[in-house]
């Protein structure tokens, strides 16, 4: 097993040029220039907080309207 494995297929074969962004100063610290690669991450994250933050507004609503009845 001398391949790198992700939790997704890669579209690019070995031998393919691909479009890569890398910080100059750490350049181990790479990633190629694809949507998923740039922001699955961050997409994540950002619903997850979303429903986190929703739930919060929601539950704090019932807390008070539930206070003044």
């Amino acid at each position: 097993m001398d391949e790198i494995r992700y939790f997704w297929e890669c579209d690019n074969q070995i031998g393919t040029t691909v479009e890569v962004i890398y910080d100059t100063n750490n350049p181990d610290n790479a990633k190629i220039n694809t949507f998923v690669e740039m922001w699955f991450l961050p997409i994540v994250i950002g619903a997850v907080n979303l429903i986190w933050y929703a739930a919060v507004i929601i539950g704090y609503a019932r807390k008070y309207r539930n206070r003044n009845q």
